[in-house]
């Protein structure tokens, strides 16, 4: 049986295609399937995965040499052990023989692969979400495992440093040069000056909030990379590919990682589910005041991933592989902007007309796209507590002539009618914009 492609051979095709032979791994398996990175290729054989790290050098990741390669395999296997045990499960070494390459050996190695438990790509997070099949018990679940993970992960002087305000200023204004180029191609100006307008503003006023976060311990060594496809739902939770070739990519704010997840759970089409892990954090953790810095470090997660993408743009050969990059990042940018436009103290929004059904799914995901609690059915205790705290607060009501203002004597800065937004139909995503652009109309008219 011969090996079958995902991608073209780059880079070392001696090394691919002995490796694509089943007769190069112990366990014979009938087949081998490659998937190819920008930094690693990876061999699908039977029930494990082989994880090679390519001879590249790019600065912050330097695989040059066999022995740097040797590594950052052992580094990868031992740091993932923590979100991912029984996974991650040894490094191997690959050797020449008369007959080719032989995984595990004996002899001189020429390289080194990480021997992995194939991962069903089925219960990938990401994919779940696409398909609507996310049991919400399985987000929380997902969120106290990094609570769990944040409490005892490494921190101390040298990971500090890494929650400095003027250090996130520094990494934003990086951002705005790089991205200074893609204005008019993947993010329209006006959004590129929001976003620094607000950035900016940001950190001129809550240096203190971010220097309190290094006191309390809040600066960790984290995962460095927690996205949807890195989350894998089995009978457990597994969460993989921890980043190890670059130390200072894993330090920060364990506030930055929750947003990096709550953002790209919206970014699938579903804040609801983004709102829900954020908060199940914070429930688990403790952490109340990380919710004053989510819609900061959402604003950050999506413009990172706006300008990484945007970076694509000057790859590609095809008009239509240009024109999906631009629509790709320019969401990216979108979230980024939305997130910069969310309320900086206490306002009161009202969804009225919402059912038992949508009213969750709409309110938490208004919630996580302004940076507010939601208390569905009118909490009154619980909304003025979380306004007189200056947090903005979203709250659901089935009946549009509830006056919830009687109730907790606030004026809402914003009541919307949700019925007709929702009796169009299509997924919660879709009537969830069409809400967002009458709240934005009413918070921020200029915008």
């Amino acid at each position: 049986m011969g090996g079958e492609y995902d991608v073209n051979m780059t880079g070392n095709p001696a090394l691919v295609a002995g490796l694509l032979r089943p007769e190069a791994y112990p366990h014979r398996p009938r087949r081998v399937r490659l998937v190819e990175t920008h930094i690693s290729y990876v061999f699908l054989a039977g029930p494990y995965a082989y994880k090679v790290k390519k001879p590249v050098n790019f600065g912050f990741l330097d695989y040059s040499t066999l022995e740097k390669r040797r590594h950052f395999c052992e580094e990868e296997v031992r740091l993932n052990q923590a979100l991912c045990p029984g996974t991650y499960l040894r490094v191997v070494p690959i050797v020449r023989t008369p007959t080719g390459l032989l995984v595990g050996g004996e002899g001189e190695p020429v390289e080194y692969a990480v021997l992995m438990r194939r991962l069903p790509v089925s219960r990938m997070l990401d994919r779940l979400v696409r398909r609507g099949r996310v049991d919400p018990e399985a987000v929380v679940r997902i969120a106290r495992k990094v609570a769990a993970f944040h409490a005892a992960s490494d921190h101390g002087p040298e990971i500090d440093r890494f929650g400095e305000p003027e250090l996130i200023r520094f990494n934003w204004e990086e951002n705005f040069a790089q991205t200074a180029p893609y204005i008019g191609r993947t993010i329209p100006r006006r959004w590129y000056e929001g976003i620094r307008r607000y950035v900016t503003g940001f950190l001129d006023t809550s240096a203190g909030l971010l220097l309190g976060r290094i006191g309390q311990g809040r600066i960790r060594d984290c995962h460095g990379d927690l996205r949807a496809e890195s989350i894998c739902v089995e009978n457990g939770i597994c969460i993989f590919d921890r980043i190890e070739f670059n130390d200072r990519f894993r330090y920060g704010d364990v506030a930055a990682e929750v947003a990096f997840l709550a953002m790209d759970l919206d970014a699938l089409g579903r804040p609801d589910l983004g709102y829900l892990f954020a908060e199940s954090y914070i429930e688990a953790s403790g952490d109340r005041e990380l919710r004053r810095l989510l819609p900061f470090y959402q604003c950050y997660r999506a413009y990172v991933r706006g300008k990484v993408t945007s970076f694509r743009l000057d790859q590609v050969e095809t008009d239509a592989e240009r024109r999906r990059i631009r629509r790709v990042a320019r969401r990216y940018f979108r979230l980024a902007w939305d997130y910069a436009r969310a309320p900086a103290g206490p306002a009161l929004m009202v969804l009225t007309g919402v059912s038992a059904e949508s009213g969750p799914v709409l309110g938490r995901g208004l919630a996580c796209r302004l940076g507010a609690s939601f208390h569905p059915g009118g909490a009154v205790r619980a909304i003025r507590t979380d306004l007189e705290a200056g947090y903005p607060v979203v709250v659901t009501l089935a009946d549009p002539e509830v006056r919830l203002e009687e109730l907790v004597g606030v004026r809402p800065a914003v009541v919307i009618d949700c019925r007709a937004a929702v009796s169009v139909g299509g997924p919660p995503a879709r009537a969830l914009d069409r809400i967002l652009r009458s709240v934005y109309a009413r918070l921020d008219p200029a915008g």
